[in-house]
């Protein structure tokens, strides 16, 4: 059976239709269940393919029509979902226990001798931090070396090559970028 372009779906048919042919009178009650799909597709072929209505409360002199917005006060969220004080302060405490043992990694490099390549560099220059990103891991002993600001603007940094419309940025290939932005 054939459809024409509008008819076509992505569901396979699942029965042979014929279609109506000349003697198929649709008044007359079908007798067969084939006569009945025959009806269904006549009936089908009959109906629009979309079909609108236009609402009542639609005016046709839109220029004149000025729209209210009411004023609804913001609803306060149900109790339920809202996190407990219990989950909320464990949650202070995991927060701190992080930052903390951070701040002692962090102080326990500045007391030792740590390894000097794996400083950032100094500047803002793009290609100097390209360089740094694509010659050091993305490790903890590396990220401890950059500060606050540094590691806000080497993200910043890091959307920046992503957006770029002049490079050719192919995550597969350049591991270091793909690696920088998981850590």
């Amino acid at each position: 059976m054939q459809h024409e372009p509008e008819e076509q779906t992505f569901q396979l048919q699942a029965l042979e239709i014929r279609e109506p042919d000349s003697n198929f009178d649709p008044l007359k009650p079908p007798e067969s269940g084939e006569e009945y799909l025959m009806h269904m597709f006549y009936e089908r072929k009959q109906c629009p393919a979309v079909v609108t209505k236009r609402s009542p409360k639609i005016r046709n002199n839109t220029g004149s029509t000025t729209i209210e917005m009411l004023d609804n006060p913001e609803l306060p969220p149900f109790k339920c979902l809202l996190p407990t004080p219990e989950w909320q302060d464990e949650q202070v405490k995991s927060f701190q226990a992080a930052r903390s043992q951070v701040l002692v990694l962090r102080r326990e490099l500045a007391n030792n001798n740590y390894d000097q390549s794996a400083e950032p560099p100094l500047t803002s220059d793009h290609e100097k931090w390209q360089e740094f990103c694509r010659n050091q891991q993305p490790l903890l002993s590396t990220l401890l070396h950059l500060s606050q600001n540094d590691l806000e603007q080497l993200l910043e940094k890091l959307s920046k090559w992503l957006q770029d419309p002049n490079s050719t940025v192919d995550l597969l290939h350049d591991v270091w970028l793909a690696r920088w932005l998981y850590a």
